[in-house]
């Protein structure tokens, strides 16, 4: 996979951990790296909540958290112009994100 992703307007260094978003660099954790990563593999596919704890989290089949929720807005506020309203890092109800 590319080091660099490329999400809408920004760029996501995931060796550096780094956003580099028209505000500036923005750190991002190594979990929220280790999920766009992950979802990054699968453009266009949806991809459910129990996978991305089992395959980023490391979470055994059937746990249930809100963890990946968290993640993802914060991901969000980071990455969205309107993280209320988003286009790059969406919800497909009952499928994914």
């Amino acid at each position: 996979m590319a080091s660099v992703l490329k999400l809408g307007p920004h760029r996501v260094d995931l060796h550096e951990r780094v956003l580099h978003a028209d505000v500036g660099p923005i750190e991002l954790t190594e979990t929220e790296v280790g999920v766009l990563a992950y979802l990054a593999r699968t453009p266009g596919q949806p991809v459910p909540r129990a996978e991305l704890l089992q395959e980023v989290w490391g979470y055994a089949p059937g746990v249930r958290s809100r963890t990946v929720d968290t993640t993802v807005h914060r991901l969000r506020v980071k990455l969205e112009a309107e993280p209320s309203n988003p286009t790059l890092l969406v919800t497909v109800r009952g499928r994914g994100y």
